[in-house]
């Protein structure tokens, strides 16, 4: 017997009492398991993975509204638990949410408090797909779940207890339900094989001789050529099929194959309505299309014809090279309303609008409002059908490498007021650098991206704030050579405007590796890695003075918080800023160099205890180096 490792402590049916703040975390680049782990409820939540991360998103506003932090590895399949009957409206506020790992385990999570009711897993086995079995709409405890080794349980999730399992001699990789029948469930296997239970049940364990079912021809042998399998949720007996190219559909009960359609390449997702004979499919690329069953037939029955019929398609705009969705999901009350997950982490939202009924807003509109039912059978659209991008819920690029809070002691000294709070207002903005060259803007309070800038083709490096509403990013892309030149991109950009200037002129040389702004925001200071150091007029971008060649390579610098100072001309026009940079060098020598309006004073060294006869740095952080700086400051002042 197999063995059942439940987690005793988490197996509380109670959920926390104290409620998470959140959310905490913002998301960035999917995890490759993370396809297809999107779900969405009859409440207007939908659930998603990144990673190993839950996020729980408010559809009306498109907002995540929780995170939970309950799987140690990537997320792989997640559902919510389905709507309780009317004879269960106790527990109507229950909700639920069913997630796995790529580990195997899976935990019954709650989302409004983030808590964990309680975690199980079959030893050695991953989960190949699980779903919520609905039984005589008595309860909604119970998890239907398929295991590597081709291996079918039913869990109880109130304390993650196993009520049976059965092993089967046919290979199996995907499960789907009958959404008329619980006693129901189709399997793919192998080839372009599928695999039909109808003894499923609360108390005993269905018989492991089922019926397998060749739907068409296929060279593949070891694994499936099937993609997905889902049963229509307006009719009766009727499974949809799709392979790489086709979809088939199938009649559970005759065991006949009633047509097959063409299908576009790379779908990710086949979504079914259930009010409509209506389906959505979703492409790699991003493009919703919507398509209808059709039906013609004449006085001879052998001219009979079924199929689909395309009658609208959404395609994504502005898409770029390593956006790629990974999976979709349906609104199960409209129907008319979908999310689109990318790998990036970005999720869009689609509406089915019409010119006749042209409503994008959420909840406002259904799939009866577009297509018309008629009395032959038919499902014709109302007027002139499109899908329209309604919004989108943005997410940090991959690999992030730098951040910065933004400075909010000048806010609103400035002079066009009218720009700055129409665009951020008094917002605390932390920048963030990425990999990818792209400038990420997010308000630290709500954990919303409020800008993305693509700055650069290189990575960002480095990133200071010029100012309240100017970013400095600094970066280079790596040389294919041994001798390390490269060509530096250093730019600032205006957030309100999203107009960048470059500040100094690109050429072969040393990489750069710091970038400080001083306190009063009037001077750049740049550290290369073999190059001496280089001071820059802020204002004006340009070049105060460049060290000489025997400079010392520097390790870490910071303008000094303390001594500093502002003088006035005489005929008070001008204002003379005077400023102290500290620098440390490999030998763990400090120096200051005094900036005084345009002129660049040499750095002065000043004896710390901080040296070691190896010449490896004694400083292991910058506020080190700060504190060091204030008490000895004064000698060269």
């Amino acid at each position: 017997m197999p063995e059942i490792r439940p987690n005793k402590e988490a197996s509380c049916s109670e959920p926390s009492p104290q409620r998470c703040e959140m959310p905490n975390t913002l998301p960035g680049g999917l995890h490759p398991s993370n396809r297809n782990t999107i779900d969405w409820n009859s409440k207007g939540a939908i659930v998603y993975g990144s990673h190993n991360l839950l996020f729980v998103v408010d559809a009306f506003t498109c907002k995540r509204v929780q995170t939970i932090d309950h799987h140690s590895t990537a997320i792989d399949h997640v559902y919510w638990s389905p709507p309780f009957s009317i004879t269960e409206q106790a527990r109507s506020e229950d909700h639920r949410i069913a997630s796995s790992d790529i580990s195997g385990q899976i935990i019954i999570s709650e989302p409004i408090y983030g808590s964990k009711r309680c975690q199980f897993s079959h030893a050695a086995s991953k989960v190949l797909n699980m779903k919520w079995l609905v039984w005589k709409d008595e309860s909604r405890d119970f998890l239907l779940s398929l295991h590597s080794g081709d291996c079918l349980i039913l869990w109880g999730t109130d304390y993650g207890e196993k009520i049976w399992s059965v092993n089967y001699t046919t290979p199996l990789f995907d499960l789907a339900t009958d959404p008329f029948n619980a006693c129901n469930a189709a399997f793919s296997s192998s080839g372009c094989n599928i695999m039909m239970c109808s003894d499923i049940n609360l108390t005993n364990a269905p018989s492991n001789s089922c019926r397998t079912v060749t739907i068409c021809e296929d060279q593949v042998k070891s694994g499936t050529s099937i993609q997905s399998i889902a049963y229509h949720n307006a009719y009766r007996n009727i499974l949809f099929v799709v392979n790489h190219s086709q979809v088939h559909c199938f009649h559970t009960e005759l065991f006949a194959v009633l047509f097959s359609s063409s299908l576009e390449p790379n779908l990710i997702s086949w979504l079914c309505c259930s009010s409509r004979d209506a389906i959505f499919s979703v492409q790699a690329s991003g493009s919703v299309t919507l398509r209808v069953g059709t039906f013609s037939a004449n006085d001879e029955r052998a001219d009979a014809q079924l199929g689909l019929e395309k009658l609208a398609t959404g395609d994504i705009q502005r898409h770029g090279t390593q956006q790629r969705a990974v999976g979709a999901a349906l609104c199960p009350v409209t129907q008319s309303s979908i999310a689109v997950l990318f790998s990036t982490g970005r999720v869009v939202f689609w509406q089915l609008t019409s010119e006749d009924f042209a409503v994008l807003d959420y909840r406002q509109s259904f799939i009866e409002d577009y297509l018309a039912f008629g009395k032959d059978l038919k499902t014709s659209p109302i007027g002139e059908l499109s899908i329209q991008q309604t919004g989108f819920l943005d997410a940090l690029s991959s690999g992030v490498s730098c951040l910065r809070m933004r400075p909010m002691d000048d806010l609103g000294k400035d002079t066009d007021d009218s720009l700055d709070l129409s665009s951020f207002g008094s917002a605390h903005l932390v920048a963030i650098g990425s990999h990818s060259g792209i400038l990420h803007l997010v308000d630290v309070f709500t954990c919303d991206i409020i800008r993305e800038f693509s700055v650069q083709s290189s990575p960002i490096k480095c990133l200071e704030w010029g100012g309240t509403y100017t970013v400095l990013t600094a970066g280079y892309n790596h040389s294919l050579s041994t001798a390390q030149i490269v060509r530096n991109d250093i730019f600032a950009t205006d957030i309100r405007t999203g107009v960048k200037r470059r500040i100094r002129p690109e050429g072969d040389e040393s990489p750069v590796t710091l970038l400080r702004v001083s306190f009063y925001q009037c001077y750049l200071a740049l550290a290369f890695q073999r190059e001496p150091l280089e001071i820059w007029d802020l204002k004006g971008l340009r070049l105060l003075r460049r060290m000489s060649k025997t400079c010392p390579l520097i390790v870490d610098m910071a303008w000094s918080c303390k001594h500093h100072g502002i003088k006035t001309t005489e005929d008070g026009g001008l204002s003379i800023y005077r400023e102290n940079l500290v620098v440390l060098d490999s030998d763990n020598r400090l120096y200051h160099v005094v900036v005084k309006g345009l002129h660049v004073k040499d750095g002065k060294e000043v004896n710390t205890q901080y040296f070691e006869k190896d010449g490896h740095s004694q400083m292991p952080t910058l506020g080190t180096v700060l504190v060091c700086e204030i008490l000895v400051c004064a000698k060269v002042w």
